[in-house]
């Protein structure tokens, strides 16, 4: 009986000290030729089937999309990285705050990062707003 509560034991610490296995990196986005970020697109690949599904309606239109402008009109970026603030779509933004339901995660002098669920998107500061495209 002792042999079995030190194996368990010993299975025990083995595991609790292997860190867990990394899961799929995110998406990576960066706008097209016309600064489009297409959100859209990447949420409905997710939900695509890798086995077909015959119970599944094939026929549905088209989820509707909706685009949203993002105006980067101020980038502050000071010698902590966590100390930088932008002014995205007028409103006065950091890492860590939530900017048309993503969050800033890190901003830069040339680009900002905002995080989704299994998404990354690069915005690029520029005169031209970036449009990002969304499911409703």
């Amino acid at each position: 009986m002792k042999r079995l509560y030190l194996a368990l034991c010993f299975l025990a610490r083995a595991s609790a000290g292997d860190p867990t296995p990394p899961g799929p990196a995110p998406a990576l986005i960066l706008p097209d030729g016309e600064g489009v970020l297409d959100l859209a697109a990447v949420q409905q690949a997710a939900t695509f089937d890798a086995i077909p599904n015959p119970f599944r309606i094939r026929d549905r239109p088209p989820p509707p999309v909706r685009e949203i402008p993002l105006v980067v009109s101020c980038v502050l970026v000071p010698g902590r990285p966590e100390d930088a603030a932008a002014v995205i779509n007028g409103r006065l933004c950091s890492p860590g705050d939530l900017c048309e339901g993503l969050r800033v995660s890190r901003i830069g002098a040339e680009t900002l990062e905002l995080r989704g669920n299994d998404c990354v998107l690069r915005v690029p500061v520029q005169d031209r707003p970036a449009r990002l495209r969304l499911v409703p």
